[in-house]
């Protein structure tokens, strides 16, 4: 017997409604400006990750390809680091640490995964996509 799929109900016979709003198509790891790194939804369900767990990141640098690399280690120590909200880590520390300028590198990058050595994403810092500005226009 071939199970029924159940669709919602909108205001428009015939059209379905879009519920991933603010999710993202591609998975994207953000730099912002304070010293956050920030995941955006596509990145959690693209690659089967419970946000909501107490999941934690080693994030490691390396200079020659100007990259930056976000491992969940098999056994955590005091240098992983757990999400401060839902999708964001705080790490202003390891920017200073590795004199990255926040305000050069600061913006959008689509993530590389290596699994041949366990759940590691890449992001190149040289291949970064512009954070767009809101074509909103103030109110008032």
């Amino acid at each position: 017997m071939k199970k029924q799929v159940k669709t919602k109900k909108t205001i428009l016979p015939g059209f379905e409604l879009y519920e991933k709003r603010n999710s993202g198509i591609h998975p994207t790891i953000s730099v912002y400006t304070p010293g956050k790194f920030a995941f955006n939804e596509a990145f959690f369900r693209e690659y089967n990750i419970d946000c909501t767990s107490n999941v934690k990141f080693d994030i490691l640098y390396n200079k020659n390809s100007n990259s930056i690399a976000f491992a969940i280690p098999e056994e955590e120590t005091e240098n992983s680091y757990k999400f401060d909200s839902i999708n964001y880590i705080n790490c202003p520390n390891f920017f200073k640490y590795f004199e990255l300028d926040i305000k050069k590198i600061r913006g959008r990058y689509i993530p590389k995964q290596k699994t041949k050595r366990g759940k590691i994403w890449i992001i190149n810092l040289s291949e970064k996509k512009e954070l767009k500005k809101s074509g909103r226009k103030p109110k008032g």
